[in-house]
């Protein structure tokens, strides 16, 4: 009678143990993650192979995907957005910030590969029956331009009163220039692509070399005034038309998408990258490391794509 008892009385720890493993073991879904918690994810490099495309470019932020008539312009979460062929994917999140790469969701892959243009991406080329509509040539380019993160390496620039180095921000927005200037069928030179120096002669002289349609540099500012603040675009003191029509249209369209940091103008000033440049060049100060809410802004990755868009938009309507 003793022993049936202790056994009944271990019957509902038993049921519990046997249940234990069913709870939190992910068999439902995950509220948090679209693409569910067990979605395999694969790097910059891995992604691009599945969608038969080269990267351009990548780094913890974003990432630029390049073949034939196709571009993918990828960002990470918390407000990740993937653009195809310029034209922005619906619910494209889930992307995650890797080592120097992105992390992007395999389902997302394969939703990137569906919006691709046919007969380019190498798991597509086959798939084309004799009667199909022949591919769309590769875009054709509305310019060339050359993008320059001011400072680098040795020479660090200013420094935020939130510990932010511009070297660092600018090269960071610049990627981010030349990812969205590449969706929208622009050529783009970068002087730099990682933390080097590169002398100031320098920097200009690349764009002689190669030609280029615009030449813009972007840097932040510093002031002793701590209430400075404001974006600005310089040009040379005896400024070429070029010069003067991109700073303008940067400038119009970055008072409409970088709110609420304020516009300064177009100034001139005797900069070695913008005297010493043949080809119409602008200067772009992004705000005020030494003013705290703007170096907070500056150093918000939501913030520095809003400017990278309203940079693109400025130079594509320049251009064209």
């Amino acid at each position: 009678m003793t022993t049936v008892t202790s056994n009944l009385r271990l019957m509902p720890l038993l049921a519990l143990i046997i249940a234990a493993p069913l709870v939190g073991c992910g068999q439902g879904p995950d509220i948090t993650n679209p693409f569910g918690p067990r979605a395999p994810k694969l790097d910059t490099y891995a992604a691009a192979a599945q969608l038969g495309l080269s990267v351009m470019h990548t780094s913890r932020t974003s990432a630029t995907l390049r073949g034939g008539a196709n571009v993918v312009v990828m960002y990470c979460d918390p407000a990740g957005e993937v653009y195809v062929n310029g034209r922005s994917l619906p619910d494209s999140g889930g992307i995650e910030s890797g080592d120097g790469t992105l992390i992007v969701p395999g389902p997302l892959v394969r939703r990137i590969r569906a919006a691709l243009r046919a007969g380019y991406a190498q798991d597509n080329r086959n798939e084309q029956n004799p009667g199909d509509t022949p591919p769309k040539p590769p875009v054709r380019t509305i310019g060339r331009v050359v993008i320059d993160p001011g400072h680098g390496g040795k020479d660090p620039g200013a420094t935020s009163v939130l510990g932010t180095r511009e070297k660092d921000m600018v090269l960071e927005v610049a990627r981010m220039v030349a990812a969205e200037l590449t969706a929208q069928g622009v050529e783009v030179i970068m002087t730099r692509s990682d933390d080097r120096f590169i002398e100031l002669e320098d920097r200009p002289a690349i764009a002689a070399r190669v030609r280029a349609d615009l030449f813009v540099s972007i840097h932040a500012d510093a002031a002793a005034n701590r209430l400075a603040a404001g974006f600005t675009a310089y040009v040379d003191n005896s400024p070429s038309k070029g010069s003067l029509a991109a700073a303008n249209a940067i400038l119009r369209r970055m008072c409409d998408n970088c709110s609420p940091t304020p516009s300064r103008g177009v100034k001139n000033a005797s900069y070695r990258v913008l005297v010493g440049s043949r080809t119409p060049a602008v200067l772009i100060e992004l705000g005020f490391l030494t003013n705290r809410a703007e170096a907070a802004l500056l150093g918000s990755p939501g913030y520095q794509r809003s400017a990278a868009h309203a940079i693109a938009l400025g130079i594509c309507d320049a251009l064209r």
